[in-house]
C-alpha cells in the first residue's frame, strides 16, 4: 500500500476553460476516452470530464479507480 502523502490531489471540471489556471503549464498526461482528458504534474493530477453528473460520476470513478488519490475536488461554475 502506497504511504498517503505519495498519493496525488485530483481535481476534476467540466470544462478545460474551467481549470485553465491549473493546467496551462502542465503537460496533458493522456486522454482517457472520447471526452476525458489528464494533466499530471508533482502531485497534482486534473482530469476535465464534460458537462453533466455522468460525466463528473465517471471523473470521479476513474479518479479512485486508476489514481487512488488522497482526496478529489471538483471544481467549477454550475450551469442553470
Amino acid at each position: 500500500m502506497s504511504r498517503p502523502n505519495s498519493r496525488p490531489v485530483a481535481v476534476i471540471a467540466a470544462l478545460e476553460q474551467e481549470a485553465h489556471m491549473l493546467v496551462n503549464r502542465m503537460p496533458r498526461a493522456e486522454s482517457v476516452g472520447p471526452r476525458l482528458s489528464v494533466w499530471e504534474s508533482g502531485g497534482l493530477v486534473v482530469l476535465v470530464a464534460g458537462v453533466g453528473k455522468v460525466a463528473a460520476a465517471m471523473a470521479a470513478q476513474y479518479a479512485c479507480d486508476v489514481l487512488k488519490p488522497r482526496c478529489v475536488i471538483a471544481i467549477g461554475l454550475a450551469g442553470g
